[in-house]
């Protein structure tokens, strides 16, 4: 990234771990949306294909005027895989089980463990969310 520079989270590439975040849903009218989608883009400085790591994400909504939510719903754990380039762009995408509804607010937490040989750099990611 030369010529820009992007916000993202760095993990660890051989521990166990989560970073938590919330996106604020605007004020709209109608139904309350569903479908929506974390997606993570992946890249890790390993040139040796086949170092994995698994990433798991979690969601639940408020819509009160507490920010306790309980517990979270976890979605299926999803395989990172890493290929022989060097921060080589993987997406895995993640359609959240909350319900959003006008002025909530959606936290997800997105988590990180090593599987098999783990990767042999720091995992770079980029979440984004899509409706």
């Amino acid at each position: 990234m030369t010529n820009w520079f992007s916000g993202h989270w760095e993990f660890a590439y051989d521990t166990t771990t989560y970073i938590n975040c919330e996106v604020f849903i605007p004020s709209y009218s109608g139904s309350p949306l569903t479908g929506g989608s974390i997606i993570l883009d992946i890249f890790a400085n390993d040139a040796i294909s086949g170092h994995t790591a698994s990433f798991q994400v979690c969601d639940a909504s408020i819509t009160t005027g507490t920010l306790q939510v309980g517990s979270l719903s976890c979605l299926t754990a999803q395989t990172f895989t890493t290929t022989s380039t060097a921060y080589s762009r993987s997406t895995l995408t993640f359609n959240l089980s909350a319900v959003l509804t006008s002025k909530s607010i959606l936290v997800v937490k997105i988590g990180v463990s090593p599987t098999g040989t783990s990767p042999t750099a720091n995992l770079i990611v980029l979440p984004h969310f899509a409706i």
